[in-house]
């Protein structure tokens, strides 16, 4: 097994893969978020001020290549005012694990062996601008929608292996390779819920079972539900149930 972190600070970072199948364990400064196989021609994409530590394993026999390419948020930047008028895509929403992109792949290779081959500064100067604009470039197959059967079994299990931590919109998002805004559309689109209201749901619904089946201390219910307190715990239930989580284990008891 082999762990690599990368902080990425103001530059956008890129990790292509050419060669070898492994699994990998992203974690991101928030907690972990997933594990997904990678493969030849998947690409991972950091944006800017995020720190992602991966932990590969391989899955197969054999060797494992993959090329590293650092771009500047000033380059960004100089793209957007001189083609979007300065706007554009949330450069967070960019991060990808395992993602297939034959473009980024063919064009790192590239990279290599024009180096190799000795191509001036300039080459590689118009090679990033390709690639950022091939970043930043709306996308064809914009997702519509609904979430599959396998999507959100895919979320449901990451809830509740992680319903102790802090949970974000963008964890959730990961799990199913969507930024946060399409990840946020079409979860409310398939369930009728925000993904806030259904991960108060899982909660909640952990928290009744708990305090049903067993004797922990209401504050470790409320800890294993995520809740850092037993009071914020104790508000969030009686909001959602109507009545206190010790009113609720005693209806219970009796």
């Amino acid at each position: 097994m082999r762990a690599v972190e990368h902080k990425t600070g103001e530059d956008f970072h890129i990790v292509a893969h050419l060669q070898g199948a492994y699994r990998v364990l992203c974690h991101n400064s928030e907690g972990l978020s997933k594990g997904l196989t990678c493969k030849a021609g998947d690409v991972c994409l950091i944006p800017p001020q995020r720190s992602v530590y991966l932990r590969l394993e391989p899955i197969q026999v054999g060797p494992i290549e993959h090329i590293n390419i650092t771009l500047p948020l000033a380059a960004f930047r100089r793209h957007l005012d001189e083609n979007c008028r300065g706007s554009g895509p949330d450069l967070h929403d960019l991060t990808r694990v395992a993602y297939p992109d034959p473009v980024i792949t063919s064009s790192a290779v590239a990279l290599v062996q024009a180096r190799e081959a000795g191509a001036c500064e300039l080459y590689a100067e118009c090679a990033a601008q390709y690639l950022i604009a091939h970043i930043l470039a709306p996308k064809v197959s914009v997702p519509r929608g609904p979430l599959t059967v396998t999507q959100l079994k895919t979320i449901h299990e990451y809830i509740h292996a992680h319903l102790a931590a802090r949970i974000t919109l963008e964890d959730l998002a990961l799990q199913v390779s969507l930024s946060r805004y399409h990840f946020l559309r079409l979860f409310k689109q398939t369930t009728g819920m925000t993904p806030h209201q259904y991960l108060t749901q899982q909660r909640m619904e952990a928290a009744k079972h708990w305090l049903r089946t067993r004797k922990h201390p209401v504050g470790r219910i409320g800890q294993m539900c995520g809740y850092a307190t037993a009071a914020h715990f104790s508000r969030a239930f009686r909001k959602y149930v109507g009545v206190s989580p010790s009113d609720y284990r005693g209806s219970f008891e009796n």
